[in-house]
């Protein structure tokens, strides 16, 4: 019911009375509330941080998500200005992901750089900013803003290391301090992992889609396949075109059940690789198509974690066609070898019988000059000969073992000028050459060495006794040349000798061979007769 005028001057009068009486108790009421103001803010930042965590669960993207968070921290503490700023690493560039003013509730990120939220970053440490303090601070101030309203920025952390910062500016009236400060960065804990997470999730999402990307559209046949019991969880439509299945035929159904991998040595061997080593590296097994044809393939396979799952991605190409290729191409490879072979072999016969014939035409030559001009033709020729020999034997058909052609060549040699009391010294290092350039100098080092046991050891003109000895030498340059150098240490050639002019035809093949093989010949008299040939190796 409605109290009169003066019912109300009466319980007004009453109440004062009242409050008199427990004026005492002044003190333990103002305790209470205090207490009361506490428990609300405390229940309030725990509501945020709640509330935080929702957002960050249930928001679609990050702008929404720094949408939330301002509406939140807005319940918490006075901000006419909200900012929040994220440093990349990959880019070294500070971004800035969301803006808003009191004017404009939901702008644009701002791009202006500001020298506040720079020093938070650097620093690591929160940050109270009032005009009073820095617009009077001095030019070399790492700050440098000029304020017009009270700023608090604070530093988003997580794993130790700060990303961002949070900050907040007022229009006046409120001003920020420790309480402020403290109750941003009790919030922003929970804002950095919300954030963070958000962005993990983002950079997986984006992940995923690029991945699935890459699965569907890549030519090679691709499965996905749990990798606890082997059920297939996708494939793209090259596996679909290799195997003759279905989509449909194929998810959710096992590797074994499909009995892709036919041959059961192949299962198990597959299955402890990728067991063991965590990955197959390009296996050849036999597979089974949906019409039941059998396909050789080469496969690559790798634990993968998809869908928060742990997953086998195999990667498998048919390669029956390629084999046969491949068996084709061996088996034209072996006909040309055999028939090379057989070429050489013939070459080889044929030059016997040149040698045959010269060595029968001697018998009916009685002019010595003529006899030796047949015996050092037979000689060339059986060097070529022996060449085409090592050819036909060696399982390389374009290079010859050259320091095994020379030994053979200088004993040969040996045996058809009576070489009996020479000694022969070989130093060929592993040197392969190719037929066009062994010949020229199998018919050097048989020149050499015939010109060195025809006329290097006759005595005349010197009773010194010495050990008659040729040496044939060849090794690789410094600089990838090949040096041949056949000697003796006989009498030596007359000073007046010149290879390119002189009257016998062998020093002068040796002179157009050497040019033949794009060699430089240099003759040594300082002890016997040494010639040196350097030519290009390879």
């Amino acid at each position: 019911m409605l109290l009169s005028f003066p019912a109300r001057a009466a319980a007004a009068l009453t109440a004062r009375m009242e409050r008199k009486r427990f004026s005492g108790e002044r003190e333990e009421l103002s305790a209470v509330k205090t207490d009361v103001a506490e428990q609300r803010k405390a229940e309030a930042l725990k509501d945020a941080v709640y509330r935080i965590s929702l957002a960050a669960n249930g928001a679609e993207d990050m702008q929404k998500l720094f949408y939330e968070i301002d509406m939140i921290v807005g319940t918490l503490l006075s901000a006419d200005v909200f900012t929040i700023a994220l440093f990349s690493s990959a880019t070294n560039r500070v971004s800035y992901q969301y803006y808003r003013n009191i004017t404009n509730l939901h702008r644009q990120p701002s791009a202006t750089e500001n020298r506040l939220i720079h020093h938070v970053l650097s620093t690591g440490v929160s940050f109270i900013a009032v005009p009073e303090s820095v617009n009077t601070a001095k030019g070399d101030t790492p700050i440098g803003e000029l304020l017009t309203r009270d700023w608090l920025g604070v530093p988003l952390r997580a794993k130790g290391v700060t990303f961002g910062v949070i900050a907040i500016q007022n229009q006046g009236g409120t001003r920020y301090g420790e309480e402020e400060r403290n109750i941003l960065e009790f919030v922003s804990t929970q804002i950095a992992m919300s954030i963070n997470r958000k962005r993990a999730e983002n950079d997986l999402r984006a992940s995923e889609e690029k991945f699935s990307k890459i699965f569907s559209s890549n030519p090679y046949p691709l499965m996905l396949v749990s990798f606890e019991d082997g059920t297939i969880s996708d494939v793209n439509e090259s596996m679909l075109q290799t195997t003759g299945y279905e989509r449909n035929e194929m998810i959710g159904r096992s590797v074994m059940e499909l009995d892709l991998i036919c041959n059961e040595e192949d299962r198990r061997r597959l299955r402890q690789i990728v067991r063991t080593e965590g990955a197959i590296r390009n296996a050849e097994c036999w597979f089974r198509k949906k019409s039941g044809i059998l396909g050789l393939a080469m496969l690559s396979a790798e634990i993968v974690s998809f869908n928060g799952k742990t997953s086998i991605l195999s990667v498998a190409k048919d390669i029956a066609e390629q084999k046969q290729a491949e068996d084709r191409i061996k088996s034209s490879l072996h006909e040309k070898e055999v028939l090379l072979r057989e070429v050489h072999h013939r070459v080889k016969n044929n030059l016997q019988v040149v040698s045959s014939l010269l060595n029968l035409q001697s018998r009916s030559v009685t002019d010595e000059r003529m006899l030796e001009f047949l015996k050092e033709s037979r000689s060339r020729v059986k060097s070529m000969a022996m060449i085409h020999e090592m050819l036909y034997q060696s399982a390389d058909l374009s290079h010859v073992d050259f320091a095994d052609y020379l030994r053979n060549l200088a004993l040969s040699l040996m045996r058809t000028y009576g070489g009996g009391d020479v000694a022969l010294d070989v130093h060929v290092g592993d040197v392969q050459l190719g037929i066009d350039t062994a010949i020229p100098c199998g018919l050097i080092v048989n020149e050499l060495i015939t010109n060195s046991l025809k006329y290097a050891f006759t005595e005349s003109g010197t009773d010194v006794p010495r050990r008659n000895c040729i040496t044939v030498t060849m090794e690789e340059t410094p600089a990838g040349d090949l040096l041949l150098a056949v000697g003796d240490n006989g009498i030596g050639i007359p000073v007046g000798v010149n290879v390119d002019t002189s009257a016998t035809l062998g020093l002068r093949l040796v002179g157009i061979l050497t040019t033949q093989i794009n060699g430089t010949l240099i003759l040594d008299r300082s002890s016997g007769t040494t010639f040196r040939i350097l030519f290009p190796g390879g």
